[in-house]
Parts: C-alpha cells; structure tokens; sequence
C-alpha cells in the first residue's frame, strides 16, 4: 500500500509539473543568428555598368557587369543593390554582410583589384549611364557618386570560374537601421592597366548558382525582461530587493 501511495504522489507531482510549465513550452521560441540572402532568381537584385567609353548608353539588361579599364584607358565600374534588404528589421544586430560575385570572363594578363564603395545617390537600373544615374538626373561625377573610403578590396587573378566576397557589414548596418539610404555597392578597379577587366555574372545570368548576391547574417533582439522592482527607494538609500 505505501509503495503504491508513492507512485501515485510522484505521478501527480509529474502532472502538476507539466501544467506548470505547458505555457513556456507553448511560447518557447529558439532564437539564433538568421541568414538573409538575395533571391536566387535575381528578382531582388538591381545591377548594370557604367562604361566611360559609351557615357550615355545603358547594360541594365545585361547578363554580365564589368569592371576594370578597357584598352585606351577607359573604365568600366559597376552598381549594384538588393532593394529587399529592409525586410530585415531595423532593429536586429548585424552580425556581418558580404557582397558574392562570380566571375564570369577575365580580360589582360595582369591580376586587378577590386574595391567595393558605398553609392550615396539613387539611380536607376534601365536608366543609369556613366553620365547620368536617371533618365532625367546626371550623377554628381560622372561614373557614380560615392563615399571615398573603400568597404572591402579583393585581388582578382585573370583565371575565371571564382567567387569572391566582399564585405560590407557597415553599409548593410547602416542601411538597414536607417543611418544610410541603400543606394547600394558600386565596384571600380583604380589603377588598373589598359586591357585588363573582368566580367562578373549579373542578376540576368541565366545560371541561377552564378547569380551575384548579398548575404546578411543577423539576430533578433529580444525585449528586455524585468524580474524585481524595487520601489520607495532613493540613490542614498536604495531599497534591497
């Protein structure tokens, strides 16, 4: 009789238990770090290039964007941006962001170096040439407007067939808590020789993998949670809790 009395005491005492914390477990919600990514269909991605060669002609349909300095001199610079990435709450912790680019074609035999520059102008992407950034605005210097200091620079070998990343964690920061507009990326290739450029795969490729994409990877802040109050207290004779 005592061995089936505490049976049923530890049963009842495993109900209760479960009754208690049934509405944690209902609410419960694992938290973590979260990816964002462009769409892999390019649907969010607007890109094209500028050539200073051809200042009044548009690429924003192309299937490639180009950077680098073309045989006479002249540059080609590329602008890109994900007009999906305020999607991400403005309030998240940006752990980092990374511009992914796949290069497609390489032109010279020397390696360049790309350099990823935050655009501070809007512009459009059918409408964008290396004078003007709209049908109906030019851009302040031609070729883009941007803020001088570089995000990230990578060295491109002329092999093809590579990704490269670059990041941009403090534009993306910015973008999406509000502190920049996201006129988005623009890479250039100063200093470059005649002759060496190199073809990146656009939001238009029609090989999904080779697609150009922004990756953001971010966490939720939870709301602070009070647990003690402490009140009738002054900053000389607080009250213990």
């Amino acid at each position: 009789m005592q061995k089936k009395r505490k049976v049923l005491v530890s049963i009842g005492v495993v109900l209760i238990s479960l009754l208690f914390i049934y509405p944690f477990l209902n609410n419960f919600v694992i938290t973590g770090q979260i990816i964002y990514q462009s769409a892999s269909d390019g649907s969010t991605i607007n890109d094209t290039y500028l050539r200073e060669q051809f200042p009044n002609n548009n690429f924003g349909t192309a299937t490639t964007i180009r950077v680098g300095n073309v045989s006479g001199g002249t540059e080609y610079t590329s602008i890109i941006r994900d007009s999906n990435i305020s999607s991400i709450d403005s309030e998240d912790t940006i752990v980092s962001a990374k511009l992914q680019i796949y290069i497609n074609e390489s032109f010279g035999d020397s390696n360049i170096t790309l350099k990823a520059y935050r655009i501070t102008t809007s512009w459009t992407e059918t409408e964008a040439t290396w004078n003007n950034r709209t049908a109906a605005a030019t851009w302040t210097t031609a070729g883009g407007d941007y803020v001088a200091t570089e995000l990230d620079s990578i060295n491109i070998t002329n092999e093809t067939g590579l990704y490269y990343n670059f990041t941009i964690t403090d534009a993306a920061r910015g973008w999406i808590n509000g502190t920049y507009n996201n006129y988005g990326i623009i890479l250039k290739a100063p200093n470059t020789g005649a002759g060496n450029y190199t073809y990146i795969s656009s939001s238009d490729h029609t090989n999904t993998s080779q697609k150009l994409k922004i990756i953001v990877e971010h966490t939720g802040n939870a709301a602070p949670q009070l647990t003690n109050i402490s009140t009738n207290s002054t900053l000389s004779s607080p009250t213990p809790i």
